[in-house]
C-alpha cells in the first residue's frame, strides 16, 4: 500500500510539475525565482494550492488507503524529500539517482541554461522523466546557477504575492523588443 500511495502521489505530482511550467508558469515562476536553491525553497505562491489541490489532492482522496495514518506518513516524506532535492548540499544519492529525485538531479530543473530547460520535473521518483522523456542527468562536478531569466527573487511579501504579474510584464517587455527588432 505504501509503495502504491508513492507511485500515485508521485505520478500526479510530476505531471501537476509540468502542467505549473506549461500553464500557470507565472504563478509557479516563484517557486523557481531563487538563485540559490535552500532547503526552505519548497515554498509557492499561494494560488498554486489550489490548483495542487485539485490536481493531486482531491485524486488521492478517492484512494481507499485501508490505513490512517499512510496519507500522513506519505506527506512527511514527501515533505522531507522536497526539503532534501531542493538543499546546497553535496551530499546525492549517486547511482540510485537513476530511481529517485537527488538534489543534484533536481537542481538542473532549476537551471537558467538553456540545455536545462524542462527537464528533471520528478519529485520522488526520477523515472517519470526518463519515461516521458524530460530527464538530463547531471554530470559529476554540473552544478548550474538557479533563478528565473531577468527577473530577480521577490524580497518582501508583497513583492512575492505580485511576483505572477512581475513574470507577465517581463514577457511582455520580450516579446515587444522581439517584435521591435525582428519587424515581426
Amino acid at each position: 500500500a505504501v509503495a502504491a500511495t508513492l507511485l500515485l502521489y508521485d505520478f500526479l505530482a510530476y505531471w501537476f510539475h509540468r502542467f505549473q511550467h506549461r500553464f500557470i508558469w507565472p504563478i509557479h515562476a516563484l517557486h523557481h525565482s531563487p538563485t540559490e536553491l535552500h532547503v526552505a525553497n519548497g515554498y509557492a505562491h499561494f494560488l498554486e494550492r489550489a490548483f495542487r489541490f485539485v490536481v493531486i489532492s482531491i485524486p488521492l482522496a478517492l484512494v481507499d488507503f485501508g490505513f490512517l495514518p499512510l496519507p500522513v506518513l506519505i506527506v512527511i516524506v514527501m515533505e522531507l524529500l522536497e526539503r532534501y532535492i531542493h538543499s546546497p548540499t553535496r551530499i546525492h544519492f549517486g547511482s540510485l539517482s537513476k530511481v529517485l529525485v537527488d538534489n543534484r538531479f533536481h537542481r538542473i530543473h532549476h537551471s537558467v541554461e538553456d540545455h536545462h530547460l524542462d527537464k528533471n520535473f520528478g519529485i520522488l521518483f526520477s523515472f517519470w522523466d526518463r519515461l516521458f522523456g524530460t530527464a538530463y542527468d547531471p554530470t559529476p562536478g554540473e552544478w548550474p546557477r538557479t533563478g528565473v531569466v531577468g527577473l530577480t527573487p521577490p524580497r518582501t511579501i508583497l513583492e512575492a504575492m505580485l511576483y505572477p504579474v512581475t513574470v507577465l510584464r517581463s514577457a511582455a517587455i520580450a516579446k515587444r523588443r522581439k517584435t521591435a527588432n525582428f519587424g515581426v
